[in-house]
């Protein structure tokens, strides 16, 4: 009886040591291989611009080069830009809704006014409130674009012009390109400029005033500006012509 109770204590001390030490061996095993697993997916944000872009870019010393006082001037001196005719059937004006003489628009490639887009500092700009009739396939439809003369020349930073055509990017106005008018945003200080012109055989004059004003606030995190152009066409009497 003494012996198989010695066995008896001497197996459980064996099964005791054998449980205590029975957590090492676990934590000695190799840890199992993951499987790689590839996730393949796209997200499309929108059209991707790769290449080099037919752009055109005017400076501002590059304007006043051209002594350029309104956007009709302007964009006599824009290669790109076609010939817009307004109006020039009577029965197909828009009478009272039809444009004003002042209203100049962008024409690149001559594919109309309305499919220019036309930008200010990125973002589009508000058709002007008439409309003008173009002839377009050979007949004479309405159409309405962006005035150009709104546009501060004297104000402007720079001149972007995209000579091809965008749709895919900034929708159906862009078919025939993009103009983007860039405003001076950090200009401080006053000037004005004005100019007379005159012609030889008419009796008619052009005037012509254009000023800009701009200041810095809050340590230069604002700045306000200020563009002011005022144009005044003489008339040419028909008996002068």
């Amino acid at each position: 009886m003494i012996t198989n109770k010695y066995n008896l204590n001497r197996r459980a001390v064996a099964v005791g040591v054998f449980l205590a030490h029975s957590p090492l061996i676990v934590l000695a095993q190799d840890e199992p291989a993951i499987e790689e697993i590839m996730v393949t997916g796209s997200q499309i944000r929108g059209a991707e611009i790769s290449g080099a872009l037919p752009v055109t870019v005017l400076n501002f010393l590059d304007i006043d080069a051209l002594g350029v006082d309104g956007g009709d001037e302007l964009l006599e001196n824009i290669v790109e830009n076609g010939m817009n005719f307004f109006n020039e059937a009577e029965n197909a004006s828009g009478g009272v809704n039809s444009s004003r003489g002042d209203v100049g628009a962008y024409n690149l490639r001559n594919m109309g006014v309305g499919n220019t887009l036309t930008l200010l500092n990125g973002r589009r700009l508000v058709n002007s409130p008439g409309y003008q009739t173009e002839l377009l396939g050979g007949d004479y439809v309405p159409t309405m674009s962006v005035n150009s003369n709104l546009v501060p020349t004297y104000g402007l930073e720079r001149l972007e012009i995209l000579r091809d055509g965008a749709s895919a990017i900034y929708g159906s106005e862009a078919v025939a390109g993009v103009v983007n008018n860039v405003i001076q945003s950090n200009f401080e200080g006053f000037m004005v400029r004005a100019k007379l012109g005159a012609y030889d055989n008419f009796g008619a004059t052009d005037r012509t005033i254009s000023g800009k004003f701009g200041r810095d606030f809050n340590d230069g995190a604002t700045n306000v500006s200020v563009f002011f152009d005022y144009y005044q066409r003489g008339r040419i009497r028909a008996s002068e012509d």
